[in-house]
């Protein structure tokens, strides 16, 4: 560790099997349990200080609703015959990468069309008023579908 050495650590209860575990391995180290109903304070301001964060960082961002991933690509589109006027490239949010092949690939949602497609090539762009536009639409779109499902549960559950 860089020549590091430690020589304490405080935790919480949650902790102790992996913490006795690493007391016993390494020679001269303590760790300090906290006792119940009691918390690390150093801990404790860091994640107050996490949670600020990501709060101010909230309200910076330019949407109403938020979309749980927020990285906003264009995807390589390749259409098949390539000597046509189909763009090259695709406005997608992206969601995860999937090693499912041995190419690699990323799944990403295709903004235009509300559907999860799958490409190889992506580039991280800025974010456009126009993708910010589209976020809306299918948050609002989103929200109407996930509120009249909620609606007919009701519906149903009052008969």
């Amino acid at each position: 560790m860089a020549g590091f050495r430690v020589t304490g650590i405080h935790c919480d209860n949650a902790f102790r099997s992996v913490m006795e575990e690493i007391e016993n391995n390494f020679e001269g180290s303590h760790v300090n349990f906290a006792n119940a109903q009691e918390h690390v304070p150093e801990a404790e301001r860091n994640i107050c200080t996490i949670k600020e964060r990501i709060r101010a960082a909230n309200h910076r961002m330019p949407f109403d609703r938020l979309p749980s991933s927020m990285v906003f690509v264009q995807a390589l589109n390749e259409p098949d015959p390539s000597n046509t006027n189909a763009p090259r490239t695709l406005d997608c949010i992206y969601l995860r990468y999937t090693p499912d092949n041995d190419q690699g690939g990323h799944e990403l949602l295709h903004l235009a069309t509300n559907r999860i497609i799958t490409r190889r090539q992506v580039t991280p762009i800025p974010l456009t008023p126009a993708a910010i536009q589209a976020v809306h639409t299918l948050a609002e779109i989103s929200y109407h579908l996930y509120a009249s499902r909620v609606f007919l549960l009701d519906t149903q559950r009052s008969r």
